[in-house]
C-alpha cells in the first residue's frame, strides 16, 4: 500500500518547511504564529540522506534539494523516494482541484527530474510496482472513505454527493477487479539515487 502522511506529520513538514532558507535570503522568517525562527541548520553531513514522500511539501522544491545535496557527503548518497502511483497521480490531477481546492502538492516524475537537471545532479532511476487494495473506496465503506482522504489530502466525506459520484466513477475506471470480487489500483514508487561527487584535492 501506498504511504500517506498523517495530520502531525504534515504539520511538521510544514514547520520545517518555514524555516528552511530560500535562495536569495539568509534573514529570519516568519513562523505560523508571527515569530521569527532562525533557518534550519546543521554542521553534521552524511554518507546517506533518506527523503520519502516529502519533497511536495516544500514551497521551494529546488531550495531543498540544495540543502539536502549540502547534507550529503562527497561520495556519499541522497536517496529520494517519492510515489508517484499510476492510479493515485490520476486521482489527485483529476480531482485534487476541487476537492481540495488545490493540486499544488502534486509532485511526478518529470518534476523530480527537472528539479535534479536544474541542479545539475546526476541520478540512477528505478520504478518499484505496486498495487493499492481499492475495495473499501469502491465500496464507499468508512475506511475506503479514509483511505480516499489521505490519497486527496482532504475530508471526502464533506463532498457533495454530485463531486462524490464523479471521484467514484474514476475509482472504478482506474480499478482491477479480480475473480473474487476484490479490486486493486496499480501503483508505483519512484527511487533516485543521486551520488554527490568527491571532492577534488
Amino acid at each position: 500500500q501506498t504511504e500517506q502522511l498523517e495530520p502531525a506529520q504534515l504539520e511538521l513538514l510544514a514547520e520545517l518547511d518555514e524555516k528552511l532558507p530560500t535562495h536569495n535570503s539568509s534573514k529570519l522568517q516568519k513562523g505560523r504564529d508571527g515569530a521569527q525562527s532562525s533557518p534550519f541548520r546543521s554542521k553534521s553531513t552524511f554518507d546517506l540522506v533518506v527523503v520519502a514522500n516529502v519533497l511536495p511539501y516544500f514551497r521551494d522544491t529546488q531550495a531543498a534539494l540544495q540543502r539536502l545535496v549540502g547534507y550529503t557527503k562527497s561520495g556519499g548518497n541522497l536517496l529520494i523516494i517519492n510515489s508517484t502511483g499510476k492510479a493515485t497521480l490520476q486521482l489527485q490531477t483529476e480531482h485534487m482541484r476541487f476537492v481540495k481546492g488545490s493540486e499544488s502538492q502534486i509532485c511526478t516524475h518529470d518534476d523530480i527530474k527537472k528539479q535534479l537537471a536544474q541542479q545539475r545532479l546526476q541520478f540512477q532511476f528505478s520504478t518499484l510496482e505496486s498495487r493499492l487494495n481499492c475495495t473499501e473506496c469502491l465500496a464507499r465503506t468508512p475506511t475506503g472513505l479514509q483511505v480516499l482522504s489521505h490519497c486527496l489530502e482532504s475530508d471526502v466525506r464533506r463532498l457533495c454527493e454530485r463531486k462524490m459520484m464523479r471521484l467514484l466513477k474514476t475509482c472504478w475506471e482506474l480499478a482491477i477487479i479480480e475473480e473474487d470480487g476484490s479490486a486493486f489500483w496499480e501503483e508505483a514508487t519512484s527511487v533516485y539515487v543521486v551520488e554527490k561527487p568527491s571532492s577534488k584535492k
